[in-house]
Formats: C-alpha cells, sequence, structure tokens
C-alpha cells in the first residue's frame, strides 16, 4: 500500500542560479518567475516556440493569458535546454496520459516537469522522477465552503475550520492534493476527497492516487498570498528552489 507524506517547509530561500545549478543528482528543482517582472525579457526568446505554440497563444481573448502562456512556455524552453544541453527551440514536449506533459529526450540524461500560475506567479518543477507542483493565489473573500464536503476528508475539514487561518490552510490542504495527483497522472477525479494531505504519513489505496509508490509531498510559501505544493517520488534528498526570471537575462 502506497504511504504518502506530507510536510511543510517555512522560511524558503529563493536564490538565483549558478553554472552547477543545472545538474539534478536527485533533487527537485523548483523555478518561480512573476510574470510582470519575467514579461521584460522574454521578447528575446520568443524564438525558441514553434508555431503550435503561437498559435494557442494567439488564441487566447485576454492580454493576460497570452503573456502567460508565452512566458511560462519560454521559460521552461529555456531551462530544459540548459538541463539537457540542447537548443531550447529543438526539445520535444508531449503530453501523455491524462494530458501529463513529458520531455521527449534523445540524451542521456531523463528529465521530467511540472508547470502551474497563479495571479502574478509562474512555478516550474524539474526533477528526474515524476514530479506535479501547483500554486495558487490565497484569496480571502473566496468562499471554499462549497468544496469541502466533495474534495475533502472529514478530518481535512476539521482542520480547516478550526485552524487559526481557514483561508491558509484551505489552500495549503487544496494544492497538496493538487500536486499529487498531477505527479501521478491520475488528475482530479471523484476520488479527490480521499487524497491526503494533513501533515505526516498516510497509507491509502494504489487506485486513489494512481500509483502504487510511496510519494513525499512538500508546500511551502511561494510569497506571501501565494500557497504552494510539489509533489515527488520518496527517493529526492533535496529541494532547490529557485529564481527563474534571471536565466532570462
Amino acid at each position: 500500500m502506497p504511504l504518502v507524506t506530507c510536510a511543510a517547509i517555512e522560511d524558503v530561500r529563493w536564490v538565483d542560479s549558478t553554472i552547477d545549478t543545472f545538474a539534478l543528482n536527485d533533487t527537485v528543482h523548483i523555478w518561480r518567475v512573476s510574470i510582470s517582472a519575467g514579461l521584460k525579457h522574454s521578447n528575446a526568446h520568443e524564438y525558441v516556440l514553434n508555431d503550435t505554440e503561437l498559435d494557442r497563444a494567439a488564441k487566447y481573448h485576454h492580454k493576460k493569458d497570452n503573456d502567460r502562456f508565452l512566458l511560462s512556455r519560454i521559460l521552461l524552453r529555456v531551462l530544459l535546454g540548459r538541463y539537457l544541453g540542447s537548443a531550447p527551440e529543438t526539445i520535444q514536449l508531449l503530453v501523455g496520459a491524462n494530458k501529463k506533459p513529458y520531455v521527449d529526450s534523445l540524451t542521456a540524461q531523463k528529465i521530467q516537469y511540472n508547470v502551474t500560475h497563479s495571479g502574478d506567479y509562474i512555478l516550474i518543477a524539474i526533477a528526474e522522477t515524476s514530479i506535479g507542483i501547483d500554486v495558487e493565489q490565497i484569496k480571502q473573500d473566496f468562499n471554499y465552503s462549497d468544496l469541502l464536503p466533495e474534495c475533502f476528508a472529514q478530518n481535512e475539514i476539521i482542520a480547516t475550520e478550526s485552524s487559526l487561518d481557514p483561508h491558509q490552510t484551505f489552500y495549503e490542504l487544496w494544492t497538496r492534493k493538487e500536486a499529487l495527483l498531477k505527479a501521478t497522472g491520475k488528475g482530479i477525479d471523484q476520488d479527490m476527497k480521499l487524497v491526503p494531505s494533513l501533515s505526516g504519513g498516510h497509507n491509502c489505496t494504489a487506485g486513489v492516487i494512481g500509483s502504487v509508490a510511496d510519494w513525499m509531498t512538500v508546500s511551502f510559501e511561494v510569497i506571501k498570498g501565494y500557497q504552494a505544493s510539489v509533489s515527488f517520488e520518496n527517493t529526492v534528498s533535496t529541494l532547490n528552489f529557485l529564481e527563474g526570471h534571471e536565466v532570462l537575462m
């Protein structure tokens, strides 16, 4: 029976990349970029996008959606190019079961990635193992109560409603569930309330999470007002938190 362990990291330190950053060595790398800041440097890299990506961007009706998609895809390609030692425009980005993205790499290094966005922030997680990440902008006026019976177990509902900061707790638990289901490729379905999210270790059936492996799910604050979680197979020893704007400069 798979073991899912949930935890939180306090006071995350985001650092700029160095020449040694792009060797994973059993670590998970989490990149963040502010959309408003990153757009200042993205135009110089639009050449890395293919016609399909440009056509997809053009279909967004709102400029903010167009900008977000272009920046996230540009940053993803530039980052993957650094990890794989390949030209960003040559990287093949494919979609597998349940729309889980993956890299079709001809190099010896096989890496996986996941992308998430909310508000002004994009996060990209990169690892040598299956990975999932979710970020949510905390909205104090969001009425989450209707979601609790469908998506949270009874002990999770109690933990949320009794918390000193119910909104923050809701988003922490929600992002943990989403990150894990993105990592396994199962996606959100009727089993979401059975996906464990409280801190500690939880045994659950493989059918609930879509995997027979053991998983680690870690929550963290991106910046004040943004809650995120990342989930990965429980074989990784270290998490690195990295600033993404620097690689576009």
